[in-house]
């Protein structure tokens, strides 16, 4: 048998496509950056995730891929330090600098409690004495037996 052809296929490394990885410097302050993050990320994340049955079908499958595909592009392209910060501000929207990066922080921090990724949030203090008041009976009726009532 004689062989013609090209013969011996050499592989080549080539250098990985570098990502676009947004300019880390610091041109635009953080939190600017961070805010796109955010909308970008609320927009790519449905509020209420699908409930997916017990046997998903494949394009029920391949949406959810979509998305965490989209969400791992969008870390990928802003970076670890906006990723972390966007992460600070979905656990605590109160320590936002401003009430716009605050209202698209509480949109994701909604997002991330409907997909168990972040506990769900305390309540705030106020609140929680209120309930407090509210459930207490008042001391007159905390004194009296169950069905008689004090006279005063």
């Amino acid at each position: 048998t004689k062989f013609e052809g090209q013969g011996f296929d050499r592989l080549r490394r080539v250098a990985p496509e570098a990502p676009e990885v947004e300019d880390a410097s610091d041109a635009e302050p953080l939190d600017v950056r961070c805010a796109r993050y955010i909308r970008a990320m609320n927009k790519a994340m449905p509020l209420l995730p699908p409930q997916l049955p017990e046997s998903p079908s494949e394009q029920e499958m391949s949406k959810e891929v979509l998305v965490m595909e989209k969400m791992s592009q969008l870390r990928r392209k802003y970076g670890t330090k906006v990723h972390m910060r966007a992460l600070e501000l979905a656990r605590s929207p109160s320590s936002a600098e401003s009430a716009e990066l605050a209202e698209v922080a509480l949109e994701l921090q909604k997002r991330f409690v409907t997909r168990r990724i972040l506990p769900a949030p305390a309540p705030e203090p106020e609140v929680q004495k209120a309930d407090v008041l509210a459930a207490s009976p008042t001391p007159e009726l905390a004194s009296a037996a169950p069905g008689e009532v004090q006279k005063s």
